[in-house]
């Protein structure tokens, strides 16, 4: 009979094949290391792209709540134990080192600078380099309940777009640098108006709403408010100048300044004030303060309770000084509640009036902590993918090899004392937090989906929650829809930044620039090698886009021209450039141009900012700290210097009123 047996491989066959196998893919993996290289690096950069999409989105869709300038800054010790933020407009964009004075990086990830210790590096590096927000304002909300329909406190809520706050770093202090706060809240800008005249003396108040300023920068007025009978209402004022001290320095200020309210029966002021007082400190005397670079906005008041509609009525005049009244919160959050009149009041400037807005300055605590707004779904399984896969998760190790301990900042969660989290949802119209038990994340995918708490779909769904400005935890019916913020980090260190353009930027013939100004090169006889065809910007303005609407020159023949409403980028110094400051060239325009021309009385008109934009940063690399500081500053600046980064812009230019 034929034989139907077949032989089969053998043992040792098949461990050859398998051998030749395993031989050919680590050789492929070997020639082609460098393509799985990119693909990871393919991955990150759709991830940062996804992110600075989301962000421009989320800016777009707030045209009406944006900040005015985003920073640098120094932090100087103005007392034992308490630093002061001082602005540092001529850092370039792209420095994202610690500030120039630190000394040291120990193996805890601690700076610390001539002063003393500063904080975690990764504050004060990266995308944390620029870190102050100036003026982040909005028309004031309409007034809601915040501790849910029955709640006893009624305003309206304003949450900051860019919280949590950087609270260890005080933002500006008055004349008593003990008083530092960690943020100022502040109102439209008082009308500056300019005299020859001596203003070392008070004199009858005519206005509430301007500011009289000495053209030589000596002293300056406040409007005095009015006396209220039984509690009288002292105002406060936010003062910001360009200051010149005796050692030759210049520094960019803020300071609070108080103004006792008029005494029963006496008319009211202006309250005159010496620049140099005011900014006045431990260091080295102040010479002179930029009278164009003068701006001064009444502060809101802060109180425990709002005057009431009866007291309103009572006394009418009472609304000016109602309509300034706030309450904080949560501080670190930055959530404030504003009286319930704000929102419909309007104040005068000239014969005009302006909405009711609230401006924030504030220091943002850490831009790797991603901001992911949306609303609760209206219907099962309320899931939501946040913005990346990936979260970080405390325990874990960072990017400096130490235990990633969460975002940075105490949370609510149900008890008396708060507690650091790697995740924070909460309730963007209220403040109120949302509780961990009332939601499930899956921090690899990034999806979160809330659960309904009491299990009852009769009364929707259910979450508990800690109102802003209180620690125990409250039972809410329905969050079906509501608008909420999610706080994380990923994986990767990414940080997400926005980059916009001052709206204004004011025109000054002094070639000394202060924040959010311009100098038209050659209109100072101080500055004889600025180039008369350009404008001059801080060098933290390279690379925005700006407007100008009018400009006024003439070539070479002598002929008179006109540009109108022109879009220049703002470009960087070169190292032979005059005062290595930023600049716009009308040369861009018409190579023909060789210089301003002031035969209108001008020539220069409205120079606007147009651009936002944003950045993001990420290194997916690490290191480790040793005991020894110099080495750990050397490291950390190599890795700094690995920071990959995407800038994504549009060009967005707020209206005429801002």
């Amino acid at each position: 009979m034929p034989s139907y047996r077949k032989r089969g491989a053998s043992l040792i066959e098949i461990l050859v094949v398998i051998v030749i196998f395993v031989v050919g893919i680590l050789a492929s993996v070997q020639v082609f290391p460098g393509g799985l290289a990119i693909l990871r690096q393919n991955r990150s950069n759709t991830v940062a792209n996804a992110l600075a999409r989301a962000e421009m989105e989320r800016m777009k869709s707030n045209r009406d709540h944006s900040f005015n300038a985003l920073i640098a800054a120094n932090y100087p010790t103005v007392l034992p134990g308490v630093r002061e933020i001082e602005l540092d407009i001529q850092r370039a964009p792209n420095d994202i080192n610690p500030p120039a004075q630190v000394t040291g990086l120990d193996n805890s990830g601690l700076l610390s600078d001539v002063d003393g210790g500063l904080g975690n590096w990764w504050l004060f590096s990266g995308a944390n380099a620029m870190r102050q927000i100036i003026g982040e304002g909005r028309t004031i909300p309409a007034a809601r309940y915040v501790d849910g329909p029955l709640g006893a406190r009624f305003g309206g809520v304003l949450a900051v777009q860019y919280g949590p706050l950087f609270l260890n770093i005080q933002s500006a202090s008055p004349s008593n640098p003990s008083n530092l706060v960690p943020f100022v809240v502040y109102g439209n800008d008082l009308v500056r108006r300019f005299s020859d005249f001596d203003l070392s003396s008070d004199f009858p108040l005519r206005d509430d709403y301007v500011t009289w300023i000495e053209d030589d920068g000596e002293y300056f007025t406040l409007p005095q408010g009015a006396y209220r009978p039984g509690a009288p209402v002292d105002r406060n004022y936010r003062v910001s100048a360009r200051v010149q001290f005796s050692d030759g320095t210049v520094q960019d200020l803020v300071r609070v300044v108080t103004v006792p309210a008029a005494a029963m029966g006496a008319p009211r002021y202006n309250i005159s004030h010496d620049f140099k007082v005011v900014f006045s400190g431990a260091g080295p005397a102040v010479t002179r303060v930029e009278p164009d670079t003068v701006q001064i906005a009444r502060l809101f008041d802060e109180v425990t309770t709002f005057y009431t509609e009866a007291q309103i009525q009572g006394n009418p005049g009472l609304l000016d000084d109602a309509v300034y009244q706030y309450q904080r919160l949560d501080d670190q959050l930055g959530i404030f509640l504003f009286h319930p009149q704000g929102s419909q009041y309007q104040e005068r400037r000239g014969r005009g009036r302006l909405p009711m807005r609230a401006f924030v300055d504030y220091n943002v605590l850490d831009w790797r902590i991603l901001r992911d707004d949306f609303r609760v779904g209206s219907s099962a399984p309320y899931q939501q993918k946040l913005l990346v896969e990936g979260l970080k998760v405390s325990g874990e190790r960072g990017g400096d090899n130490l235990v990633y301990q969460g975002l940075g900042f105490p949370a609510a969660n149900g008890t008396v004392t708060p507690a650091q989290r790697d995740l924070v949802i909460f309730d963007r119209e209220t403040g109120a937090v949302i509780l961990p038990n009332s939601y499930t994340i899956d921090k690899s995918l990034g999806l979160l989906q809330f659960v309904d708490v009491d299990n009852n779909s009769a009364n929707g769904l259910s979450a508990d929650v800690v109102y802003a400005g209180t620690t125990t935890s409250q039972r809410v019916d329905d969050i079906r829809g509501r608008a909420v913020r999610a706080l994380y980090e990923a994986k990767g260190e990414y940080a997400v930044q926005p980059v916009k353009a001052f709206n204004r930027y004011r025109a000054t013939f002094s070639s000394t620039l202060g924040v959010g100004q311009c100098y038209v090169g050659g209109t100072d006889p101080g500055a004889p090698l600025s180039l008369d065809h350009r404008i001059y910007f801080s060098r933290s303005e390279i690379g925005k886009q700006v407007v100008v609407s009018e400009i006024v020159y003439e070539d070479g023949g002598g002929a008179r021209k006109k540009l109108t409403e022109q879009v220049f980028l703002i470009r960087a110094p070169g190292p032979s450039d005059w005062n290595r400051y930023a600049y716009i060239d009308i040369q861009d325009k018409d190579a023909g141009a060789v210089r301003f021309n002031y035969s209108l009385g001008y020539a220069v008109r409205s120079v606007r900012g147009a651009s936002v934009g944003v950045r993001v940063f990420w290194n997916p690399s690490s290191f480790h700290l040793t005991t020894d500081s110099n080495t750990n500053l050397e490291r950390m600046r190599q890795w700094l210097g690995q920071m990959r980064r995407v800038t994504t812009e549009t060009f967005l230019m707020k209206g005429a009123d801002n």
